[in-house]
């Protein structure tokens, strides 16, 4: 038994010094194991990583705060799609007051105003479904600022609607970024009586398929609007691109720009804008200053290009500036214009405009314009007018240089006339005779006359090619300074006032 007990010890010993390097080593190992996530964690990318703050005011890193997901925005370019969110019905009228994209899944019936957007970052898909209001009250869709004093909404995307019935199909009080395609805004309200379409001689009216106000940056293309006062009208804004729209049988204009600056009209169908009124002298007659495309009260610096003008339009294009700030700068390129009632191109009162490179076809005249200056007509097709090719009355410095002028009463035709100058008060300040003018290099065919001045002084009649005209150049009154020479197919005999 005695010598049994150092054993013992002997072996109590080994088992305590085991069971500390068992626990020493289990610490190792929770050790290399708690290393191990740490240097995981150091390594792993921020962007793996989810950060969620239910109280953002407590974080101590704000920097760190997880990215919000923006609103897709709509875009001005057709053939870009924006990332598609989660869509929201409608089938009734309604505030549209949060961003995101919305269509309409019913045809809806309204009275007064129906889709009403009152914020940005708003896309509106009515996917071809209809708005028809009534009594040509309110509007089907309008985009109004949600404040009277606050901003524009601004990215805003209204497309495949078919709305009618309304004061206007598509009002926008004031936007910024508009996108505004592929809607049926027609028969809207219209001011003159239906079927007759007798109404008052325009000054301004209201009612129509598309509206927009204050609006800057936009593009509204790929619409119908018919049979109603007005199919597009754009009203005091900047850079608005109207393009491949058809904007064809209302009774006031196709398209009407006023007050609008550096904007485009370009690639739209425009036929038959016309109305019936009573004219000074008692008579119903049709015209009324309506016409297929309007620039008026000083719009200025646009672009109005490749579109057609066909049909009983009163005026083509008109530039109308009656006792209103004139549209300066303007150019008015490339468009076929043919079988208005009146002018294929109006003008008047203005300065800068450049009209070069259209078609004018089938009309009373092919350009007029009146008291204006600093003008360009060049290289235009103008055949079969009526009356006149060119006509422009108490203009100047107007250059008329490359054009083509066929089988028409008169080629050009330039005059002075006296004027009440109270009538005219507001004109600035200057002299309004036809005086200073270049009609040069022009092609003159089959005319009854192919240049006809009338009061007319120190003008230009140089290079022309006068071809089977019945009479090649006929001045009458006061000729001073005029000079006439290099022009081929002309004997040089001038015709004078009687013979």
């Amino acid at each position: 038994m005695l010598e049994s007990a150092p054993m013992n010890n002997r072996n109590a010993w080994l088992v305590i010094i085991i069971e500390e390097l068992a626990v020493i080593g289990l610490g190792l190992c929770l050790l290399v194991l708690m290393a191990g996530v740490f240097l995981r964690w150091q390594t792993q990318p921020v962007t793996s990583i989810e950060i969620v703050y239910t109280t953002p005011a407590q974080s101590p890193t704000p920097t760190r705060q997880a990215t919000p997901t923006l609103t897709v925005l709509p875009s001005l370019t057709p053939t870009v799609s924006p990332t598609r969110l989660p869509w929201k019905s409608l089938t009734q009228c309604a505030a549209l007051d949060q961003p995101g994209e919305y269509h309409l899944d019913a045809d809806v019936q309204a009275r007064g105003d129906c889709l009403q957007i009152v914020t940005s970052n708003i896309i509106l898909d009515c996917l071809g479904h209809a708005l028809k209001g009534s009594d040509y009250t309110g509007y089907g869709v309008v985009v109004r600022k949600s404040l009277a004093f606050g901003d524009p909404p601004h990215d805003i995307e209204i497309r495949n609607c078919r709305v009618s019935n309304f004061l206007y199909g598509i009002y926008i009080e004031s936007a910024n970024r508009l996108a505004v395609h592929g809607n049926d805004a027609s028969d809207n309200f219209d001011d003159v009586e239906r079927g007759s379409r007798y109404g008052k001689f325009l000054g301004m009216t209201e009612g129509g398929g598309i509206r927009l106000n204050d609006t800057t940056d936009a593009q509204v293309f790929g619409n119908t609007t018919k049979r109603q006062a007005i199919g597009i009208d754009v009203q005091h804004s900047h850079n608005v691109i109207v393009r491949a729209n058809v904007a064809s049988n209302n009774s006031a204009w196709g398209i009407n720009l006023l007050q609008t600056q550096a904007s485009q009209v370009i690639s739209n169908t425009v036929a038959d804008n016309i109305r019936q009124c009573t004219w000074g002298a008692g008579v119903i007659g049709e015209g009324c200053d309506a016409g297929g495309i309007i620039l008026q009260d000083g719009s200025s610096d646009n672009v109005i290009a490749s579109n057609t003008v066909t049909g009983r339009n009163g005026n083509g294009v008109f530039i109308k500036a009656h006792a209103l700030p004139c549209g300066d700068r303007n150019t008015i390129s490339g468009n076929t214009i043919s079988g208005a009632l009146y002018n294929s191109i109006e003008l008047g009162f203005c300065v800068g405009n450049k009209i070069s490179y259209n078609t004018l076809r089938d009309g009373l005249d092919g350009i007029w314009l009146g008291f204006a200056h600093d003008t360009e007509i060049r290289d235009n097709i103008i055949v079969n007018m009526r009356n006149h090719g060119i006509i422009s009355s108490n203009s100047h410095n107007i250059t008329v240089s490359g054009n083509q002028i066929t089988n028409s009463n008169e080629g050009i035709y330039f005059y002075s006339e006296n004027y009440d100058r109270a009538f005219f008060y507001w004109l600035p300040p200057g002299e309004y005779r036809s005086f200073g003018n270049c009609l040069c290099g022009n092609v003159f065919q089959s005319n009854q006359v192919a240049v006809h001045l009338s009061d007319a002084t120190n003008n230009q009649i140089t290079g022309n090619a006068l071809r089977g005209n019945a009479r090649d150049i006929w001045m009458q009154g006061n000729q001073k300074d005029n000079q006439t020479q290099g022009n081929t197919g002309w004997l040089g005999t001038l015709s004078f006032a009687g013979l």
